[in-house]
């Protein structure tokens, strides 16, 4: 890594993007100057000065704050069209009290705020959840992480960026259970069969075992302890069969979040169905929530 990409990593690099009211600043400051200068009036000159002192002082704190923040995202599974909530440490480093500050991505050279803090006092440090909300499943790449401010006069936004060249994937858009309820029916689920247990041996009590399971006639042979009847649970899951190879493109999505919804709902490993994905002749079985949801993301939509 030579000195420019060292440099880069550590301090970032800066974008300006100038509000409405700071192009009406400019505008008038450059209107005010050709004046000053056509009439040599000295009243014009000083309030001229004043104006382009704005800007000098505007950019000086601007570039104040965002250079004192730190900046550190803990990644969360994200859900199309819902928050991702990720969790955000912001610390302030320098012993000056920081004011509107805005942290998020820089993705499509774009800023996309996470959280916004009005007050930063010296040397704190907090903790926000992120409200980035990403329109689409699938896999999303970020360029950097961001740091904004507009203070003190929201003349422009000063943005700082911190290149990460991150990769995230983004899981299909819940649908509301009232909604999913009604598809219960369809064709791409079969009905759950009741879990019940079934007798496989014949062992020592444990202290965790149900009294009900225990063999009193064999039990007074055996004084030292009690004998039980082994049992396994044989619960069978819900199957949710996704054919995409039969898939229209106008269906194609509303299927995915419709088969990714019953992984959401309800959220535990233990009951959580099994996702069948049928494409052409190809077959393939998951067994876990995050396997179905991390396959269903990928899913290509079809053109």
């Amino acid at each position: 890594m030579n000195y420019q990409d060292l440099k880069m990593r550590l301090l970032g690099w800066r974008k300006l993007q100038v509000t409405p009211s700071g192009k009406g600043y400019l505008v008038f400051t450059v209107i005010l100057g050709v004046v000053a200068m056509s009439s040599g009036n000295n009243v014009i000159y000083l309030i001229e000065s004043f104006l382009l002192g704005g800007l000098i002082l505007s950019g000086v704190l601007s570039e104040l704050a965002i250079t004192a923040v730190s900046l550190e995202y803990i990644r969360a599974p994200a859900t199309a069209g819902a928050p991702s909530l990720d969790r955000i440490f912001i610390k302030n480093k320098k012993p000056l009290s920081l004011y509107c500050v805005e942290v998020g991505e820089w993705k499509d050279q774009n800023f996309v705020p996470s959280a916004f803090i009005p007050l930063l006092k010296p040397h704190e440090e907090k903790e926000l959840h992120s409200n980035t909300v990403y329109p689409k499943r699938g896999l999303t790449h970020i360029e950097g992480l961001a740091i904004a401010t507009q203070f003190p006069f929201g003349f422009a936004k000063k943005i700082r960026i911190l290149p990460t060249k991150e990769s995230r994937l983004i899981w299909p858009e819940k649908m509301r259970p009232s909604a999913l309820s009604l598809n219960l029916s369809s064709d791409s689920t079969k009905d759950p069969l009741q879990s019940h247990s079934i007798e496989t041996s014949i062992r020592n009590y444990e202290w965790s075992d149900d009294l009900k399971d225990v063999i009193w006639l064999k039990s007074q042979k055996t004084p030292e302890t009690w004998v039980v009847r082994g049992r396994t649970p044989n619960s069978k899951k819900r199957v949710i069969e996704l054919d995409i190879g039969h898939l229209t493109s106008d269906r194609i999505e509303e299927e995915i979040k419709k088969a990714a919804s019953y992984f959401y709902y309800p959220d535990s490993e233990e009951e959580s169905p099994i996702l069948v994905l049928k494409e052409d002749t190809q077959v393939r079985r998951f067994n876990t929530r995050w396997s179905a949801l991390n396959q269903l993301s990928l899913i290509e939509a079809r053109k």
